[in-house]
Formats: C-alpha cells, structure tokens, sequence
C-alpha cells in the first residue's frame, strides 16, 4: 500500500469529493491561466514532496477550490513541519474569527447546536419565539403536555420547552470556552 502525504492525501480528498480525475484538474488550471500539467498532480499526490513554490502552493488552491493557507499547511506538513494538531473545525474558526462579534459568535453556535441536535436524531422545535419566549404557534402537542407546561409554570418550574431552550442556550454558551 502507497502512503500518500498530506498534500496528496488532501489533493486525492478533493477529486474525490468533486469527482475530478488528474485530467479534469489540468483542465481546470489550464481555464484559469495556470500551467499545471496532468502530469505534475499525479506527482504532488504520488511522489515524496522535496519543495514547492508559492505559486505553485496559490496556483494548487484556486484549481482545488480551496483555500492557500490549507494547501500551505498540507504542503508543510508533507515536507516534515509539524505544524501541531490542526485546528480547522467549526468551533475553533468561529471563536478565532476576528470578523464576527460575540453576538455573531453566540448566533452561529447557537445554529451549529441546532444542527447538530438534528443531526443526532433530536427533536428540534422551529416555531418562532417571542421577545416573551413564548412561541405564537399553535402546540403540536398533546392536551396531557400542555397540562404540564401549564403546572410547570404556574409552580415557577420550568417547562420541557423552556429547558430545551435553556440546554440550547448553555450549549452554545458552553462552545465558546
């Protein structure tokens, strides 16, 4: 068995994911201007990775459609610099995003609780709340749950809506760290 390098590796994941072969991206450089044979990503994917150019490192992102600085790193790490575990999830772009405020940050990761919680096979409501943090939309459930709810609240407890919203909220909150 071959074992590839991370710049292959990464090169192979995107002809994969796109279904491109070799050719399709000579192709694609040869549309953008860039001369990158066929020839050379069977080598940058197959061949030990003595050194690479910048402008090979842009020219290998705008044919992939990804970003320069993940070439750089896959490129670096093929030629023996440890660079530390890698740092490319959700989480760790929106908390390091210099673009986003906190609001910003606490609104994303409230969606990325929320689809993560779907994804998972959980129930997710998706009436629309109030400024009270009541939601104007009929219940779907039965009379039994509003009973709850009802005696939730009147007693000052908290009900099963609320408390989702609350573990939602903690979630989110909880991500930042």
């Amino acid at each position: 068995m071959n074992s590839r390098h991370p710049l292959g590796d990464l090169i192979e994941r995107v002809q994969e994911k796109n279904g491109w072969s070799d050719r399709d991206l000579a192709d694609r450089a040869g549309r953008m201007n860039l001369e990158i044979a066929k020839s050379n990503f069977s080598r940058l994917k197959n061949q030990p990775l003595n050194s690479i150019k910048g402008s090979l490192i842009k020219g290998l992102a705008e044919v992939l459609d990804i970003s320069e600085s993940r070439v750089a790193q896959a490129a670096l790490a093929s030629l023996g610099v440890d660079l530390g575990p890698a740092d490319d999830s959700l989480d760790v772009a929106v908390r390091r995003s210099l673009d986003l405020s906190e609001r910003d940050r606490r609104i994303i990761n409230a969606v990325l609780t929320t689809m993560r919680t779907e994804e998972r096979g959980g129930n997710v409501s998706t009436a629309p709340i109030t400024r009270a943090g009541e939601s104007p939309a009929p219940s779907n459930t039965d009379t039994t749950q509003d009973d709850v709810d009802l005696a939730a609240y009147e007693t000052g407890q908290e009900s099963q809506g609320r408390r989702l919203r609350r573990l939602q909220d903690e979630a989110a909150e909880g991500s930042q760290d």
